[in-house]
């Protein structure tokens, strides 16, 4: 009889435990909004919250599913919040209350809300170009790469400063995963190896992937492998090129990447320049059409080694050196270290001729 009275108190207490999980949310959508959107970290899910005519929605959360979410409308930028408690979510004054963190999250927030504004107002003068499929005047695309450069950088600010002042907070996680793409690599590898409880997010295990992708990259860092075929199919190692007494650029491009295609002309000017000298390359695509990778390589003329696993953006190239954007470059001394990264046009040949000067 204690045994089973026992087991019905132990299952008692767990229930409780999981119901204090689960939290009510409610708030409070601009005018005209039908509708309001939460975007699910843990499940890379986005669900549609349907909004009274008084403005109000309402919803329940499980924190043991779901950390930090954000909610937004069709007009506006995301309103993050932490999952720690019952949360009233204002997206008229884009603001977030009923917790220490998210009440530290909305004050942060609020640092930047001219620049977000600024933002959505311009994707609102964008939306019509869209919906008509016609061309964005170069006067609002002009005033587009301006407003997000300012909006990055003020959150890349405030990134870096929470990650630095509240290591014991969650919601720290909300502006490193918007700053990701506005803050130096090593700066990203060195907020992920911190040990802060905001890389223990959901949403930051993306970050801790590539922090650890981007390091093989970092000046020092012995060649990490890759293998893939070349274009005859022959299986090829990039430590067959790297690492045997030449400075050996490689060169993560693809076919149908205008950008990689206009950089091309700098790249076999370095090549031929310096060749001679002790310099090669490795071309290694992105590409995941063969015949599209082998014509471009003929086209282009490009003289150098070539490999590719014709996975596109899942190619090893991504996972190893955490690749997400083409071009980039990272060059190896003959010793087979990095000692630069990212070099393109006259950033290329200048440390190319210091190198051979």
């Amino acid at each position: 009889m204690k045994t089973k009275l026992f087991t019905l108190c132990l299952a008692a207490i767990m229930a409780l435990g999981l119901q204090a999980q689960t939290y009510t949310i409610t708030g409070k959508a601009p005018k005209g909004e039908k509708q309001i959107f939460v975007t699910h970290y843990t499940t890379r899910q986005r669900d549609t919250i349907n909004v009274a005519q008084n403005g109000s929605f309402k919803l329940t959360l499980d924190a043991a599913k779901d950390q930090i979410v954000a909610f937004l409308t069709e007009n506006s930028m995301d309103l993050y919040a932490v999952v720690d408690n019952n949360l009233t979510v204002d997206l008229v004054n884009m603001k977030v209350s009923g917790s220490e963190e998210n009440t530290l999250l909305s004050n942060y927030q609020s640092t930047y809300s001219a620049e977000s504004k600024e933002l959505e107002r311009i994707a609102i003068e964008i939306k019509p170009y869209i919906k008509d499929e016609k061309q964005i005047p170069d006067s609002i695309m002009a005033e587009l790469r301006k407003a997000r450069e300012a909006y990055g950088n003020k959150v890349a600010e405030v990134a870096r400063k929470v990650s630095k002042e509240h290591t014991d907070k969650l919601f720290p996680a909300a502006f490193l995963k918007m700053a990701q793409y506005d803050l130096e690599k090593d700066e990203l590898i060195a907020i992920a190896k911190s040990g802060a409880k905001f890389m223990e997010a959901d949403m930051m295990k993306g970050l801790k992937k590539n922090a650890q992708a981007w390091e093989r990259q970092s000046i020092g860092q012995s060649v990490t492998d890759l293998v893939m075929p070349d274009t005859t199919g022959v299986e090829r190692h990039l430590t067959d090129f790297v690492g045997h007494g030449q400075y050996v650029l490689v060169d993560f491009w693809a076919s149908w990447c205008g950008p990689c295609r206009q950089e091309m002309p700098n790249v076999k000017a370095a090549y031929a320049k310096y060749h001679d000298k002790g310099f090669d390359i490795v071309g290694v695509s992105f590409d995941n059409k063969r015949e599209a990778w082998v014509n471009a390589i003929k086209k282009l003329e490009l003289p150098w080694h070539h490999i590719s696993d014709l996975k596109g953006w899942k190619c090893a190239a991504s996972e190893v050196y955490g690749i997400n954007s083409i071009p980039a470059t990272i060059l190896f001394n003959p010793e087979g270290k990095v000692i630069a990264t990212d070099l393109r046009g006259e950033a290329l040949d200048k440390k190319l001729e210091e190198i051979f000067k």
